[in-house]
């Protein structure tokens, strides 16, 4: 009896390691260790969040695939992602995230500002495992030269306030 239980941990475990090595993504809480997401926090009534507005940046294979599925990335990758226009993935969660609205968003690096290259797209839900349920997800893309061995700033403007966050990208996915 032992060594059937014995044999049907490793079995278990071999498994396991199988699939681990099928889906070479990531989870939320590995890609906020590795600074592949950034998020802005919109505050709410009280010390609460109303907002989180978090960001990915899609245009390497091993990021865009991961967050938005392989066929989808396949279509944006021939159809939109160029070598200067940025896909990001953006996903609000947060007890006003349904009324969050992608269009008022631009990048900063350096001296130079990208805006917007098309509008917003919806998106369907991120494949993240372990990502928080984003009320609103979208597409943004901008077009401009982009160095990531520095910074991108990115704002967000909602009426008065604008709100930023710096976006790092590991240099595993810098080509």
């Amino acid at each position: 009896m032992r060594s059937s239980i014995v044999n049907g941990i490793a079995f278990a475990l071999l498994i396991n390691a199988a699939a681990a090595q099928e889906n070479p993504c990531l989870s939320w809480e590995d890609m906020i260790g590795e600074e592949s997401i950034s998020s802005i926090a919109i505050g709410g009534p009280g010390s609460n969040a109303g907002i989180v507005v978090s960001f990915i940046y899609i245009n390497p294979p091993d990021l865009g695939e991961c967050v938005v599925g392989d066929d989808t990335y396949e279509r944006l990758n021939e159809n939109v992602l160029q070598e200067n226009i940025h896909g990001f993935w953006v996903g609000a969660s947060g007890q006003y995230a349904s009324v969050f609205k992608a269009k008022d968003y631009y990048l900063v690096q350096a001296d130079t500002r990208l805006s917007l290259a098309t509008e917003p797209a919806p998106a369907a839900p991120t494949l993240i495992l372990g990502a928080p349920d984003s009320r609103a997800q979208y597409m943004v893309f901008f077009e401009g030269e982009l160095n990531f061995e520095d910074p991108v700033t990115i704002f967000f403007q909602r009426g008065d306030a604008t709100y930023s966050t710096e976006y790092w990208l590991d240099e595993k996915y810098v080509r």
